[in-house]
């Protein structure tokens, strides 16, 4: 139900404490913090239920992780520069660990040459030539920010018959074998929509029959995808670009079968970047939708392939390059934080965000300044850990105040502290009341509001303090101390985060 739906069916029934306009179940192992609402003195009083006694679910330590487009090989100035500025490293390094995927589109038009010179890097307007030099870079780029690599191979390199033909891929694969880098693999992106890039109609049943090609070659170089004792994907698939068409990515996990990929991945819009509208981003039919999804394909890859991972292999806001002045703004946080706290929520283990740099959805800006998403990330990296609580009501539906928590981060926080996801879809301000049991000692605040401009805004502020590189590092960042027992307010469409002093026994 909508903010206002649940407000006029609770106030009448909402009595006071303490001359206080909130009502609380006396539940000893549940902490009441955010979910029904009612009225007091014109604000509205948010209170949700969490269980602190059990772990819904995990995640891992890549969860939030990022992609660069594969377009950048073989354009050698914009925006990455061989992933050798500084300034690139060092805003890559504060999102660490992460997985970071090199492909989409392009992908499928590149070729590795390890004897070609970077200047040669670009044969024609349709195909790029991935140079030895270029891939050392890329890895060193990659070990140096702690990320791991996950790097999409093309999959329209075609024998006559029709398989795929594996014969540059193996050449790329010894390379990296000889240079001992740690890379994971995809096959191809979104081959569910080939037949529209103008590539061959490849169907489900033969990419599957590739993936095991690919399996049993990977198979050859058993170092390649070991990355560290919690991270076991080699390889990663099938990255298309919707559920249903076709029932491609059904049809392709059934023909699969387990034990082929370690992580099934999908990739996931909410609409199209060209005709998306700013009411669009706090409309929370529109987060909604992604609900059915994530629970959908996580039982598809349940049934067919039940010992892999399940991946949001790409994701942002909007597709066709993001929406110019929405998702590269301020309002951009409610979908990216609504979609972490659902994926967290359904066991997902890793969030690839389109992208780290490029677009209008990137988190950093082409000049390689961090756009407010950006903040939130580095912010969500810092404060929340693997270990998933149960909101009550966090995965219903036309929730205007959403809330979602996990066990804090232990290298910020001690044992036993909740960090609380927050975001406010309404045009009012909405008071979180906390119980006496979660507010004997003081709350630490990361309140996010816009910089200048309003809601599209492209800069951030935190408890009021607007965030910018100084010398091309970024901020501290450190949270407001609130007063024990003090209610907290967030304001109309902002979002940000609450750590407590919870005692939870599911984080001890």
């Amino acid at each position: 139900q909508s903010l206002t739906q649940k407000t006029s069916q609770r106030s009448s029934r909402v009595g006071t404490r303490s001359e206080q306009c909130y009502t609380m179940a006396e539940i000893d192992f549940l902490i009441i913090i955010g979910g029904y609402l009612s009225v007091c003195g014109g604000v509205k009083v948010a209170t949700v239920e969490v269980d602190t006694l059990h772990l819904a679910a995990h995640t891992s330590d890549h969860f939030l992780s990022v992609t660069i487009d594969a377009g950048v090989i073989g354009e050698h100035l914009d925006p990455v520069q061989n992933f050798t500025p500084p300034r690139l490293l060092n805003m890559a390094r504060l999102l660490a660990p992460a997985v970071w995927r090199l492909g989409g589109t392009s992908e499928d038009y590149v070729i590795f040459n390890h004897s070609m010179n970077a200047s040669q890097s670009r044969l024609d307007r349709d195909v790029a030539v991935l140079t030895a030099n270029q891939w050392d870079k890329i890895n060193c780029f990659s070990r140096d920010a702690g990320w791991h690599l996950i790097y999409g191979l093309n999959a329209l390199l075609r024998t006559k018959e029709g398989r795929w033909d594996s014969t540059n891929a193996e050449q790329l694969l010894n390379y990296t074998s000889n240079k001992e880098y740690t890379v994971s693999w995809e096959l191809g992106n979104e081959p569910d929509l080939f037949y529209e890039h103008s590539g061959p109609n490849v169907t489900a049943s033969q990419l599957a029959k590739d993936f095991k090609t690919l399996r049993s070659i990977l198979n050859r170089f058993p170092s390649l995808g070991k990355a560290s004792e919690s991270f076991h994907v080699k390889l990663a698939g099938p990255d298309t670009a919707t559920l249903t068409r076709d029932n491609y990515f059904r049809d392709f996990l059934q023909e699969l079968g387990d034990g082929v990929v370690d992580a099934v991945t999908w990739h996931q819009y909410y609409e199209n970047g060209h005709t998306a509208k700013e009411k669009d981003f706090y409309n929370p039919d529109l987060l909604d939708g992604l609900i059915g999804s994530l629970a959908g394909a996580r039982e598809t890859a349940k049934k067919y392939s039940p010992s892999s991972e399940i991946w949001l292999g790409e994701t942002s806001s909007a597709y066709g390059g993001g929406a110019s002045n929405l998702s590269d703004t301020f309002i951009a946080g409610n979908l990216w934080l609504d979609k972490l706290g659902l994926a967290a929520l359904n066991n997902y283990t890793t969030v690839c965000r389109q992208t780290f740099v490029g677009g209008n959805y990137a988190l950093l800006d082409r000049d390689l300044h961090p756009l407010p998403d950006y903040f939130t990330s580095v912010l969500y990296k810092r404060l929340m850990s693997s270990k998933v609580l149960y909101v009550k009501g966090s995965l219903d539906r036309h929730r205007t105040v959403r809330v979602y928590a996990h066990c804090s981060n232990q290298t910020n926080y001690p044992n036993g502290h909740v960090t609380f996801i927050v975001i406010n879809l309404t045009n009012e301000t909405v008071q979180l009341k906390f119980p006496d049991t979660l507010t004997d000692q003081p709350l630490h605040l990361y309140l996010l509001t816009p910089g200048g401009d309003g809601i599209q805004s492209k800069q951030i502020m935190l408890n009021g303090k607007l965030l910018e590189l100084d010398n091309d590092m970024v901020p501290s960042m450190p949270g407001k101390e609130i007063a024990a027992h003090t209610n907290i307010q967030f304001p109309s469409l902002t979002y940000g985060y609450v750590v407590a002093d919870a005692k939870a026994e599911a984080c001890m």
